[in-house]
């Protein structure tokens, strides 16, 4: 059965400032159109109907992956109105969707597989987004919101507009429709006979979502809704173009380039982009093989930040060999080789690696509740017990110095002496207050010279995100990343356990009344890493090993203050004071401390 599918490309992008669904974001000039045909092509669709103004008429032109025809809007009256004006290009079940989104390939074969199986005379389907997935950080959007009932099916659907990122009275969780709908020719009839009301009234614009709500309360249509399997971008505001070339560049380049190095038999049919991380970009990527389906996460490194991946590689080796040969209960990621035995691919100007996926695991960015930082801070702990005798000196830091406090200061001179002027005046009160704790410094260098901790070798970043937890047993699988392995003192990786433990917000709440030093979560912080590293500590590590929350605490919020001063150039940021929020968010759980 022949499929079609029919893309909204008509919109004026008042928000953006032009056509956005013709704007350049792929590597090679493509418009997110052009990947939206593309998917549809390998889902089986046979034909698009582009829904686009009269003025760009040229578009037929263009060398599309799909046979299209053009159908014309001759009035921006809304989305309802574009489906009506394709309805004599349309000749069978088709899909709808938005030329200035990009739904992800696995959407393109939910469609295609409802439309081939369950499609009839009312019966419809849509692939639901979760809320929070679809808002973006540059300013409001609208969103239709889903309500469905136990057996999955829309209850109701309404339009809401303004909705800001921020704003915590939203239910982040709730399925949205991004105008991906799964449709019947018979609801082209009911377009046709609804439409000389919509004129007679024309009260807004025609939009689609309320005509499939009419349709639910007036011929008792069903409309199936499909959780999305695949993460959506769009371009709503002209600052949202940055970020969705980055993420395109990432996933043509895993597709062109990485993924066929690694896998060279196997095809990719999903790909995920992973939050939690400031540096890397991390996408997990389910394929098939012969008949055989699996899953690797692929990483996209920073080579300015990481230089040598193979040198991380290599820590990664020495550090694994040593966990399995002593018997280590948690389970240790090595990188995939390629057939060739290459641990690290580059893709244009980028190093990728890739792990396996450990399925039936999940990851925290903030702690809920005590029981959950025990464990974190034992599996911490008995990672460091496994290593006590591994010598230190055979791991050679990917980025030398990531603890020395007096070298962060100095950096912290730097950036505050070539400060942007009106970013520097908006920061005073928070330079003011990170340069009063300028004694930490000092009491860095007296220890250097009592020499009385003994190096060990940290992890260098043992946040919650880097703990894998079973999703049955809530126990830890894995502590992962291992980039910033280094020699030093094990009062860094406790204080940094602190900062990511005993607060229970996350690192960027703006709301400093809710950052705190949550006691609970403390005293199971302490009692966790105790319980393997106890015996271990020596007396000088137990004296000053909260001094060492004291120095994580103060560098980080040291670093992001940096960052915000000289134009945000080492953490990405969603908005222009978001480096400025973390660093008070930080100078407030020092003082908490």
């Amino acid at each position: 059965m022949d499929i079609q599918i029919v893309v909204l490309a008509a919109g004026l992008g008042r928000r953006f400032g032009g056509d956005k669904q013709l704007v350049e974001v792929g590597p090679f000039g493509e418009w997110l159109l052009d990947y939206a045909l593309q998917d549809a092509r390998l889902a089986g669709f046979s034909e698009a109907v582009l829904v686009v103004r009269p003025e760009m008429a040229a578009i037929e032109n263009r060398a599309f992956p799909l046979p299209v025809k053009l159908a014309f809007q001759y009035e921006p009256l809304g989305t309802a109105h574009a489906l009506w004006s394709a309805r004599d290009r349309i000749s069978g079940p088709f899909a709808v969707v938005n030329a200035d989104d990009y739904y992800g390939r696995e959407s393109y074969f939910q469609l295609a597989a409802f439309l081939r199986e369950e499609c009839r005379p009312g019966h419809y389907g849509l692939i639901g987004f979760p809320l929070e997935k679809t808002l973006s950080d540059s300013g409001p959007v609208s969103r239709a919101i889903c309500q469905v009932d136990a057996q999955g099916y829309l209850i109701d659907i309404e339009e809401h507009t303004g909705l800001i990122k921020s704003d915590p009275t939203l239910l982040r969780q709730s399925l949205v429709s991004m105008n991906s709908w799964a449709l019947h020719p018979d609801f082209l009839e009911f377009l046709e006979e609804a439409f000389p009301r919509f004129l007679k009234d024309k009260k807004g614009e025609w939009y689609l979502p309320s005509m499939i709500r009419e349709a639910i309360k007036t011929l008792d249509a069903r409309v199936k809704v499909m959780p999305a399997r695949s993460d959506w971008m769009g371009l709503t505001h002209a600052s949202d173009l940055p970020l969705v070339r980055d993420r395109l560049s990432v996933f043509h380049n895993l597709e062109a380039k990485v993924f066929p190095a690694f896998f060279p038999m196997g095809t990719i049919r999903q790909t995920t982009l992973l939050q939690g991380g400031h540096i890397h970009r991390t996408v997990r990527v389910e394929w098939e093989a012969e008949g055989q389906h699996a899953a690797a996460v692929f990483q996209r490194l920073n080579p300015q930040i990481f230089p040598d991946p193979e040198l991380m590689v290599e820590n990664n080796r020495i550090i694994a060999d040593h966990l399995e040969g002593k018997g280590y209960s948690k389970e240790v990621l090595r990188p995939i080789r390629t057939p060739e035995g290459a641990a690290v691919v580059w893709a244009g100007d980028h190093p990728w690696r890739a792990f396996p996926f450990l399925s039936n695991t999940y990851t925290r960015l903030f702690p809920t509740v005590p029981e959950e930082v025990y464990q974190s801070a034992a599996a911490v702990g008995e990672w460091h017990s496994f290593l006590r005798d591994l010598d230190p000196q055979q791991i050679r830091p990917a980025i030398p110095g990531f603890f020395d406090v007096e070298k962060r200061w100095k950096q912290w001179e730097t950036a505050s002496g070539n400060a942007l002027p009106d970013r520097l005046e908006k920061a005073g009160s928070a330079i003011v207050e990170l340069e009063s704790h300028r004694g930490l410094v000092d009491r860095f260098l007296d220890l250097q010279k009592e020499n009385t901790l003994p190096l060990r070798i940290l992890h260098g970043d043992p946040k919650l995100s880097n703990l894998l937890f079973d999703e049955q047993t809530h126990e830890v699988r894995a502590l992962i990343d291992w980039d910033t392995v280094q020699p030093g003192w094990i009062v860094f990786d406790f204080g940094d356990m602190v900062r990511a433990y005993a607060n229970p917000c996350a690192e960027d709440e703006p709301d400093l009344e809710k950052v705190t030093i949550h006691r609970p979560y403390m005293e199971a912080l302490i009692d966790g890493f105790l319980s393997q590293m106890g015996p271990w500590l020596t007396p000088a590590e137990r004296e000053h090993i909260f001094l060492g929350a004291r120095w994580v605490i103060w560098i980080q919020a040291l670093r992001f203050l940096a960052d915000y001063l000289v134009g945000d150039k080492y953490y990405p940021v969603q908005y222009e004071s978001h480096n400025l929020v973390r660093a008070r968010n930080q100078l407030r759980l020092l003082e908490c401390l």
